[in-house]
């Protein structure tokens, strides 16, 4: 299917746009008193639009600035700056692929060995070094955020949910709903296993953000707190017992963020 080239600037192997495409039209309709009558931009661009609403053609747009002022359900351009293809849905601009498509993902691998304390008031500490910060394309957009945290620490904590650096506590909330925010109410626990020292555990926690309604940049990671009266520390990617020895587990840990398209 042809595109509608309006940029002169654009260069493809030594031929401009002006070479590649040209108005049969521009320059002008021919009167039988004055000969051709030049065409002004506003009306070439109006016949312009008018053709490829009736050919459902592409349109190349190098930015938002640019897109058509008057699009009409089922227009599709092509956005130079965002590099895809966007469909008029009748009310606003999206991306052309379904529902569900994934947009795009963010990754996030820790290998570092360090600890976090996990106080038993307050909102949790922000376990920093699996940060995942993601910019929506969309502001309908679903986010799904995964992570796959190895370390230990004692029993008594619960890992929270926080967003730029807080606790979520609008829905889907960072912890038990039903619970409420209370420092024993998380997304999940710490393992019993009665050795805090040689030997690692895995923990995998997902969260779903299908309400944020916005394209503002986030950045989403898992927290720790403690569930009881004593304080504890977390250790990431590394046994209580710092040694690296045979027979004490060292690990890494892993996140993942996608934006899916809705």
């Amino acid at each position: 299917m042809p595109f509608i080239l309006n940029q002169s600037s654009l260069d493809l192997d030594g031929l401009t746009l002006n070479e590649l495409y040209q108005r049969p039209y521009a320059g002008g309709f021919r009167n039988s008193v004055d000969g051709y009558t030049p065409l002004t931009a506003p009306i070439l661009n109006a016949i312009d639009e008018g053709i490829l609403r009736a050919s459902n053609q592409y349109q190349i747009v190098a930015s938002a600035a640019s897109m058509p002022s008057s699009p009409v359900a089922g227009q599709v351009v092509y956005r130079q700056d965002l590099q895809e293809l966007l469909l008029y849905r009748g009310s606003a601009w999206g991306p052309i692929s379904r529902t569900g498509s994934i947009l795009q993902t963010v990754v996030v691998r820790s290998d570092t060995r360090t600890s976090y304390s996990s106080a038993v008031t307050g909102d949790g500490t922000t376990v920093g070094e699996l940060n995942l910060t993601i910019t929506p394309r969309y502001a309908s957009s679903h986010i799904w955020c995964r992570w796959m945290i190895t370390g230990e620490f004692h029993q008594d904590n619960v890992f929270v949910l926080h967003k730029n650096g807080a606790l979520i506590t609008s829905s889907p909330v960072g912890y038990n709903s039903q619970v409420g925010n209370v420092r024993y109410s998380g997304m999940m626990s710490a393992f019993y296993d009665q050795n805090e020292d040689s030997t690692p555990s895995t923990w995998r926690m997902h969260y779903l953000d299908d309400t944020a309604n916005s394209a503002a940049t986030r950045t989403y990671a898992p927290a720790v707190r403690g569930s009881g009266p004593t304080a504890y520390t977390f250790y990431l990617n590394r046994t209580v017992n710092a040694a690296t020895q045979d027979n004490y587990e060292q690990s890494i840990s892993y996140g993942i963020a996608m934006e899916i398209q809705r």
